[in-house]
Formats: structure tokens, sequence, C-alpha cells
């Protein structure tokens, strides 16, 4: 659309199909505060607490220590079978 020498282009222009008003092209759309990146350490916290984070973590590295034939900690052994007489944990078969 042609305009005037002198005259200034509107900042905004209203939409044909949505009757809303959009800035005009080169406008610069209203700043919003910067929202801070969020790392997957944070999202694994909004699931987990850290108590929990350290049992998983417990549990996987005994997992990873029995396929490969390493020593499992004695504490861990003794907490599994405590939970395996409670019927807890499936009781290993020799």
């Amino acid at each position: 659309m042609p305009f005037a020498d002198e005259a200034d282009p509107p900042s905004t222009w209203e939409c044909r199909t949505h009757s809303t008003e959009s800035p005009a092209v080169g406008a610069k759309p209203p700043s919003r505060p910067a929202k801070p990146p969020r790392t997957p350490w944070d999202m694994l916290l909004e699931r987990r607490s850290i108590p929990q984070l350290e049992q998983l973590l417990n549990e996987r590295l005994n997992l990873r220590r029995r396929t490969r034939n390493l020593p499992v900690p004695e504490e861990i052994r003794a907490q599994e079978a405590l939970l395996a007489s409670l019927c807890i944990l499936p009781r290993e078969t020799p």
C-alpha cells in the first residue's frame, strides 16, 4: 500500500482474518522478561527429591556391580536381605 512521502506508517495493522492488531514489519515487539533456561537437572529436580535420586543411583550402581561381577558393599546386601525378608524385594535364587 503506497503512502505519501510525508506520512508515517502506522505502528500496528489490523489482521484481516483474525481482527487482531499486529505490529508492523520492522517494528520491535514489546519486550518480555527473559525466562531462565531450564536444564535437565532442573527438570529432574521437579520430579524427584535428592534422597530419591541418591537411592536410585545406589540401586543402579549395585545392579551394574552385579552384572560386572564386582563386590557389592555389605551394608547394601544387608538392606536387600531385610527388604527381601519383608517381601518387598524378590528373593534371588542361588
